[in-house]
């Protein structure tokens, strides 16, 4: 079921998660090796093309975030919003 027709833009935002490295050398909370966070985002919305969205050119706004796990926390993974842009959230 597409929660959007395929004429409505939507917004894309993805939070990755990525596993804390072993030797971690850098305290910024950014994971700032591969893989890249364009193409995370680019397989992600291939993967909502044709079951929450009808096609990826619906995306026209994406805001995305690539870090590692906390201290202690074990969970990795990506958290996904799709919302559809109407004229008030624009």
């Amino acid at each position: 079921m597409f929660i959007v027709d395929r004429q409505h833009p939507v917004e894309l935002h993805v939070w990755f998660t990525m596993p804390r490295p072993k030797s971690r050398k850098h305290r910024h909370p950014y994971h700032v090796v591969t893989p890249d966070l364009d193409k995370l985002v680019r397989a992600v919305a291939d993967e909502l093309t044709g079951t929450l969205i009808h096609d990826d050119g619906q995306v026209c706004r994406i805001r995305a975030e690539k870090t590692v796990a906390p201290v202690g926390d074990a969970w990795t993974g990506c958290q996904i919003m799709v919302r559809r842009l109407d004229m008030e959230n624009m």
